[in-house]
């Protein structure tokens, strides 16, 4: 089909569409025949019509309807008279003025269409709107090059009273001439300061969709190049840190924050905010490196405070956040937040600092009453407000677990329950409650805490207790084995309390019992849980391994296969077995929510650039 028919027959499937969704008392028969006849190619048909419909109203969609049906029909001398014809009456319509022209083309009269086309932008009058319709009367024939030419010649008839920079730019953008559509947003941003805002939101849309990243490699080098000839524009090294903080290029952003932060006088709020914004990326390194700076500037910088707070945050977090427990390294940290604390104060502002030192003193340095008392003493601190009170309370419930104080932890988890019911916080309290009654073997009362979370606003909570639901639901069904489910959430109980020798003999009594059910995947997913985190990665390997073996069907088995490249990549130093498994999970398991994180994790063991 040649592209004018074609074109044609959308445009009447359009126009019928168009009539058929329109108002009962605008729509007439007529109206919808002539549609009709347009949608078929019934063009000798339709064009009677719409030339009366046309003499009725001389709307926009009768024009185009009309103007398509002469097409249709070849008939390129009634086309050009009847759109002279409308030139006449309405002189100075582009619209009308450049549908000549691509009627011209159609007809195959190309130098007169270029004639025609080329005639308008050389007579554009010095007038922001007249350069606008002529653009956009381009820009509906699909004459992005004149489209171009138009705003080119705009620019120059009114200098920088009107540039035309951002419209530009999207021309340069939608012909995949990145340089020039970065150039065209820079020079913007120089001609103020001011727009720069609206440039990095502009931009921000733009790279998001930059797959190859072209647009963002474009960006980098006009940068550089503007940065090179004149050093003293600060607006160039701001832009390229925005980049930077775009692309998560965070040991970049670090290094032209501490350059920016020193040329402006800052006083070290870019460095700390490259800082904020690496540890909420999990950057902890970055994070580290940042605080630390602000840190050094000494108590009476602005961002001192805040960057105490920020610098054990991210130690905390990046020691958490290891497979590897290195007591020494808690200890230290225990000592770190005892000395900020110290000097910061105990009170509302510090309760993060409070609740985190209380998880270090119960999960990783065995003192629990410490723990107990110190999150105690954060619940009564002046000026804690009910959702902090809260936080601490759940924390305290967990550490409770950890001695078996089951009905005070659950007593706890209750009371936020009960105070935040439609929060996010109140919905981690009850799937705590929840999983709780699923260590304790309350199978239905848990699971019907379990589905009501379902619905939670957090996507982290709603997949957690979707997945314990199953886990419920798949064991004590009619073909499950609920006492081994029971067996099963003791030794998860035995976990949570670091029982873990304890942990492991209960989770082999349930194999040895019921060798053919499908809880024995999970029993080995837990089984390499507990070796990780007591330092016995081989374990943790073959048991992952093991499972993938025996259940390669288990909903178990993407996270089986990510877990074990994860160990294999960087506990145990085996960077071709790594690769290796993140390819068949990315060919195994295409769907997976893990398959982003291994593409990523293969392109770098293979050594791209990413």
């Amino acid at each position: 089909m040649k592209p004018a028919i074609k074109q044609i027959l959308l445009f009447g499937a359009f126009m019928l569409g168009l009539y058929c969704n329109m108002p009962g008392q605008n729509r007439s028969t007529e109206e919808m025949l002539a549609a009709q006849y347009l949608q078929n190619g019934e063009y000798d048909k339709a064009v009677i019509l719409y030339e009366e419909l046309f003499e009725k109203k001389q709307d926009p969609v009768n024009y185009n309807a009309l103007l398509n049906c002469y097409i249709g029909l070849n008939d390129y001398e009634r086309a050009e008279r009847f759109i002279k014809k409308l030139i006449k009456q309405n002189p100075g319509n582009y619209r009308y003025e450049v549908d000549l022209g691509w009627v011209y083309e159609r007809s195959g009269d190309i130098n007169k269409a270029e004639k025609q086309f080329k005639g308008l932008i050389n007579k554009l009058p010095a007038e922001p709107n007249r350069v606008i319709d002529l653009s956009n009367a381009f820009r509906i024939r699909g004459k992005i090059d004149y489209q171009l030419q138009t705003f080119l010649k705009g620019r120059s008839l009114l200098k920088n009273s009107m540039p035309f920079n951002v419209q530009i730019a999207q021309i340069y953008e939608f012909q995949g001439n990145y340089p020039e559509m970065m150039n065209e947003y820079i020079d913007f941003v120089d001609l103020s300061g001011n727009n720069i805002d609206m440039v990095q939101g502009i931009l921000q849309s733009a790279l998001q969709n930059d797959p190859e990243g072209g647009k963002a490699e474009a960006l980098r080098q006009v940068l550089l190049f503007r940065t090179q000839k004149n050093a003293s524009n600060t607006l160039y090294v701001e832009m390229l840190l925005w980049l930077s903080l775009q692309q998560k290029d965070f040991e970049t952003a670090f290094i032209q924050a501490k350059a920016l932060d020193r040329r402006l006088g800052r006083d070290g709020y870019l460095v700390f905010s490259v800082g904020s914004l690496s540890l909420s990326n999990q950057n902890f390194d970055v994070a580290i490196k940042a605080f630390n700076i602000i840190v050094e500037k000494g108590i009476d910088n602005p961002y001192y405070t805040d960057g105490r707070i920020g610098l054990l945050n991210a130690n905390f977090q990046k020691l958490n956040s290891l497979y590897e427990r290195d007591k020494a390294a808690f200890v230290k940290l225990e000592e770190d937040y005892n000395a900020t604390l110290d000097e910061l104060g105990y009170h509302s502002g510090t309760i993060g600092l409070v609740r985190n030192l209380a998880r270090i003193k119960a999960v990783y340095l065995d003192k629990v009453d410490e723990s107990i008392e110190l999150l105690n003493k954060a619940i009564k601190l002046p000026g804690a407000t009910p959702r902090m009170q809260a936080e601490c309370k759940i924390e305290l419930a967990d550490v409770y677990l950890i001695q078996g104080e089951v009905w005070e932890a659950a007593l706890l988890y209750g009371q936020v329950d009960k105070a935040f019911k439609e929060d996010p916080l109140g919905h981690e309290a009850k799937f705590k409650n929840a999983r709780l009654s699923f260590y304790i073997g309350e199978f239905e009362w848990a699971k019907a805490q379990l589905d009501v979370l379902k619905a939670a606003t957090s996507k982290l909570i709603a997949n957690d207790a979707m997945e314990l639901s199953l886990l419920i639901q798949d064991h004590t069904s009619y073909n499950g084995e609920p006492e081994a489910l029971k067996i099963f959430a003791r030794a998860d109980m035995l976990q949570v309390m670091m029982l873990y020798d304890k942990a492991l003999v209960t989770l082999d009594s349930i194999p040895a019992k019921y060798p053919f059910i499908d809880l024995n995947a999970n029993v080995l997913f837990r089984k390499a849980e507990i070796a990780l985190k007591t330092g016995d990665y081989k374990k943790a390997d073959e048991c992952l391994e093991a499972l993938l073996q025996k259940h390669p069907s288990s909903v178990l088995a993407d996270l089986s296969l990510f877990k074990r490249a994860e160990i294999n990549e960087t506990l145990l130093d085996n960077k071709p077995l790594a690769m290796e498994l993140y390819q068949k999970l990315m060919t195994d398991f295409p769907g997976s929510l893990y398959v982003t994180q291994a593409r990523i994790r293969f392109r770098s063991l293979r050594g791209d650039v990413l």
